[in-house]
């Protein structure tokens, strides 16, 4: 309604000449903004300022005329921008400020201020308190994307899969949509434009308080977007909970989700699917020498595919997995922990002791606490008849 109203104050003021009656403190040492009005919305403060006047003509010329005053210009300054805001003479939009969106602009300047300095771990709570506030505009905003791609940078050392999702999809969603920002322009990128992937986010179920359902209604929001890279993405990584027998290759999608779809499909309960997966993991996975970054892509769903075959060859299989914590150990932490914990499981289980207690001795030394992959991750899960089906997800 904010956002309506001054949109039509936009048409309303054309010519307004009195002096304006907020002054917007920038933080980064970007000064100060005078505004005639001033709204608050969740990308944050929408306000009228003065067009640059045109130049007026010389004196001597005859045939000149005086230009008229430019009309106000509605423009929005993100929370993470805002330190402080004077002269506000509406009470309520002043009571407005200081309980609400005072602390919004607070706590969004020091998220991303110290996830720009490197502290993940104190940035990441900041982040997550404000996500659903912040996106909650399908039109999208700037500070969605500082918010969303904050939270994204924040927990991905973590390695806990699930709760990357919705921030990545929302990353991904307004990137596609073409906002942008230059808060992390000093960072690595996360998302890989050419697959709309974050490449650090293989789908690996990791949490064991959700379902096939309850994973399909987390990710919802996306599954519906209009844009069928992000509904797809949404669709496919929405199926990481689903049981081994109900894992099928779908059908043709863009080339990220499609991706998604064939890496959960190496661990099919379906030998011939399983076979049919890998070959089109294998055509779509960016290469080792072209990317490296999804290296632990490749070693984990086609180390962990390789151990569900009745005539596996274990040595082939391990070296696909030990790939992950000899190569990319600091890009993947947790997934490269992972893969050392299910090569020593199947090292114990082909009766190669020996060789496990040394994985193991290495995931100690490594000291780096992460939740292990679910049995459905490894195609150990039991069937489930009620898991949803793929037309359930759309």
């Amino acid at each position: 309604m904010t956002h309506l109203l001054l949109a039509g104050l936009v048409g309303l003021l054309p010519h307004v000449v009195e002096a304006p009656a907020e002054t917007i403190l920038l933080r980064d040492r970007l000064g100060t903004i005078e505004a005639r009005l001033v709204g608050f919305e969740p990308g944050g403060a929408r306000i009228l300022v003065d067009a640059p006047s045109p130049a007026v003509p010389l004196e001597d010329d005859p045939a000149a005329t005086v230009p008229e005053p430019p009309p106000a210009v509605a423009r929005v300054v993100p929370w993470d921008r805002i330190r402080g805001i004077e002269g506000i003479e509406d009470p309520v939009l002043e009571s407005q400020w200081e309980t609400r969106w005072r602390a919004v602009s607070e706590d969004l300047w020091r998220a991303r201020s110290r996830l720009q300095r490197g502290d993940r771990a104190l940035a990441e709570p900041l982040f997550a308190r404000h996500f659903d506030l912040v996106t909650s505009d399908p039109e999208g905003s700037e500070l969605a994307l500082v918010v969303a791609e904050g939270l994204l940078r924040s927990r991905l050392r973590s390695g806990e899969v699930e709760s990357l999702v919705p921030a990545a999809l929302e990353t991904v969603r307004l990137r596609r949509a073409g906002f942008e920002t230059d808060r992390y322009q000093a960072l690595p990128p996360v998302i890989d434009e050419r697959l709309w992937l974050v490449p650090r986010l293989a789908p690996v179920p990791t949490r064991v308080d959700l379902d096939p359902t309850s994973m399909r209604s987390m990710v919802r929001r996306w599954s519906e977007d209009p844009d069928e890279v992000v509904s797809g993405l949404a669709r496919a990584y929405a199926r990481m909970h689903d049981p081994p027998d109900a894992l099928l290759l779908g059908g043709v999608d863009p080339a990220g989700p499609s991706l998604v779809l064939a890496a959960l499909a190496t661990r099919s309960s379906d030998p011939t699917q399983r076979a049919a997966a890998r070959e089109r993991f294998r055509s779509l996975v960016p290469g080792v020498d072209s990317d490296p970054a999804y290296g632990p892509w490749r070693g984990w769903f086609l180390g962990t595919s390789a151990l569900l075959e009745e005539d596996r060859l274990l040595d082939p299989a391990l070296l696909e997995l030990l790939a992950l914590p000899a190569e990319h150990l600091h890009h993947d932490p947790a997934l490269a922990i992972r893969a050392l914990s299910v090569g020593a499981d199947a090292l114990d289980a082909a009766g190669r002791g020996g060789e496990a207690a040394v994985l193991r001795r290495e995931i100690t030394r490594l000291d780096f606490t992460v939740a292990p992959a679910l049995p459905a991750a490894l195609g150990n899960d039991l069937p489930a008849s009620d898991a949803p089906s793929e037309e359930e997800t759309r």
